[in-house]
């Protein structure tokens, strides 16, 4: 807007400065422009019509000074008004995208071009003066234009990086509000969907085995396809904390409906994903989720590193159904229980857990879940690339191992490479599937 009125303040001066020269044609143009941006400005501000504001903005700009060089007579009689048209490809660079900018830039000298080629051939211009101001209009504009399109290249690139990684943080509404300067942001929800899911004896199992192979290998895997399967569902991750992982339902715009069901289905959908984990990492975890459902408060708070989070009883609650539960099972509050029983009947078995002593709560009415018997969840045939993933990784291994077996008794002078007999090869221990309980029924 600040572009807009100082460009509207240079209509006022070229057309006062055209009136007192003698030149009332050439006054119009910068006059008619004024008129017109003005009105325009008053139509954006009702209609909030930003982009069509811009191109209608360069198009003008682009025009008029081609306007006053054929009602002045030429590049010389006017001055070399027609570089103030450079400004539109200009503008497009910084207000558009690179891209669009290059159009523009076609089309500002395309029209450069046409206009002075037209005073060359009307000869009333010495034609040598002519071509020299032409050749120095053309290549420091393109030089200029070049340097500003390559910065604003590597600005689009950035802000690009910086929008995914705010994104990655955020959910999208809350990530675009953010980047609006809203601060602090704090929602409130009736009714929202909360799970805990724990990694059982997690902490435990990396005292003792390689970072590798419990952070790298199982829990990576564990975290990326769960973040998968959370935007598949269209819920909102919330956080990891640990070896833990927090999600929920019905706080973001957009999300499903029955928020509740979904979230049980994630649920499901964990169970094979943390099978999925096991077999490529060679281990045997298990998983132990909570749900509850309650009001809680969502948003934003501080100025650096900050997170979007949830607060409230409800979030401590759902906690205590996590570590109040058992491996292999989905413990539900009595509010979850009511609100997914019916719309996912045959999808899981609920059995009665009764009044359950839950820390800092007393006593509460609980029930576990656990998938039906055959009924695979819908995300585990998301996984079948990963899954390719890791046989191909075991193909690969298997066929080293009998490249390396063909030449390990082959003689070299006398001498035997590879192994010796007599001695006991390495025995290769295929990687367990470990399945939870309610498979195994």
């Amino acid at each position: 807007m600040l572009i807009c009125m100082l460009k509207l303040l240079a209509c006022i001066l070229w057309s006062a400065m055209f009136f007192f020269m003698g030149h009332p044609m050439a006054c119009l143009c910068p006059l008619s422009y004024y008129i017109t941006i003005s009105g325009a400005m008053s139509t954006l501000a009702f209609e909030g019509d930003y982009e069509r504001f811009v191109t209608f903005q360069l198009v003008m700009i682009l025009m008029l000074p081609y306007m006053v060089h054929l009602v002045m007579g030429g590049l010389e009689a006017s001055g070399g008004v027609l570089l103030w048209s450079f400004l539109s490809p200009l503008g497009a660079a910084f207000f558009r995208s690179s891209k669009e900018s290059i159009i523009w830039f076609k089309v500002f000298l395309f029209c450069t071009l046409t206009l002075v080629g037209y005073d060359f051939f009307k000869g009333e211009s010495n034609n040598e003066a002519l071509f020299f101001w032409t050749m120095n209009i053309v290549g420091v504009m393109t030089i200029v234009f070049a340097a500003a399109w390559f910065f604003a290249k590597a600005l689009e690139i950035e802000f690009r990086r910086s929008d995914s990684l705010l994104h990655n943080i955020l959910p999208p509404t809350i990530a675009k509000r953010v980047m609006q300067g809203e601060n602090p942001i704090i929602d409130k929800h009736q009714e929202a969907s909360l799970l805990f899911a724990d990694v059982v004896g997690f902490t435990k199992a990396s005292a003792t085995m390689s970072s590798d192979i419990v952070i790298e290998s199982f829990l990576q895997d564990f975290f990326r396809l769960t973040d998968r399967a959370v935007e598949k569902r269209k819920l909102t991750k919330i956080k990891t904390i640990g070896d833990a992982y927090m999600a929920v339902g019905g706080v973001e715009e957009g999300g499903p409906e029955d928020h509740a069901a979904e979230l049980l289905r994630l649920a499901k959908d964990m169970f094979s994903i943390v099978n999925a984990a096991n077999y490529k990492a060679s281990t045997n975890f298990e998983i132990r989720i909570g749900i509850h459902i309650g009001p809680v408060i969502a948003g934003v708070l501080g100025v650096k590193r900050f997170a979007y989070d949830v607060w409230g009883d409800a979030v401590n609650t759902a906690s205590r159904m996590e570590s109040h539960g058992r491996p292999g099972y989905i413990h539900l509050s009595e509010k979850a229980y009511d609100a997914v029983k019916g719309s996912c009947s045959t999808e899981f078995d609920f059995e009665w857990g009764g009044e359950t002593e839950i820390k800092s709560k007393g006593k509460m009415l609980t029930f576990f879940a656990r998938p039906t018997l055959g009924e695979d969840s819908e995300y585990f045939g998301g996984l079948s690339l990963h899954m390719d993933d890791v046989h191909a990784e075991k193909r690969s291994a298997t066929q080293k191992r009998r490249r390396n077996s063909m030449f390990s008794h082959i003689s070299f002078k006398g001498k035997q490479v590879g192994n010796s007999k007599g001695k006991k090869k390495d025995k290769k221990r295929s990687p367990r599937i470990s399945w939870p309980m309610w498979s195994q029924a």
